[in-house]
């Protein structure tokens, strides 16, 4: 069974939202596996844990500023400066800045290639001279 259903059957299970047959077989998948008997465990802990947990509401202070700014919004007061930009706007300037980092991107690349060939043809001719060193070395003894 995929863990994501199990975990969504195991919470119905806990919360006593499934059906005789589904817990039936519910029962039956726990008792054949460890990791789904270990994962109700879980489940049952940090759900009794949510249980038990307090309710937080906010100070009336809080509840008052909220209510004073969900009224303004509705009225359509500005609560400060408000800044209007058009969406084609954004578009056009992510358009040229993908551009501009393309061509940026392009030619750091190819520079990049053009070290590694004239590395590539540096050490070519080191190993040439080499070699003609040596055998003038090896004509002269």
């Amino acid at each position: 069974m995929e863990k994501e259903k199990l975990e969504n059957l195991l919470i119905d299970y806990i919360d006593g939202n499934l059906t005789d047959v589904e817990r039936a077989d519910l029962e039956a998948e726990l008792a054949r596996k460890g990791e789904a008997y270990q994962l109700y465990e879980q489940l049952k802990v940090l759900m009794n844990a949510m249980d038990k947990s307090a309710s937080l509401e906010p100070s009336a202070q809080l509840r008052s500023a909220f209510e004073k700014a969900l009224r303004e919004e509705m009225q359509g007061k500005p609560r400060g400066m408000q800044v209007f930009f058009q969406p084609t706007f954004f578009q056009a300037a992510a358009a040229v800045a993908l551009v501009i980092s393309g061509v940026a991107i392009g030619f750091w690349i190819n520079e990049t290639n053009q070290q590694k060939e004239e590395m590539l043809a540096l050490r070519r001719e080191l190993e040439a001279t080499k070699q003609v060193m040596q055998s003038m070395l090896d004509n002269t003894n």
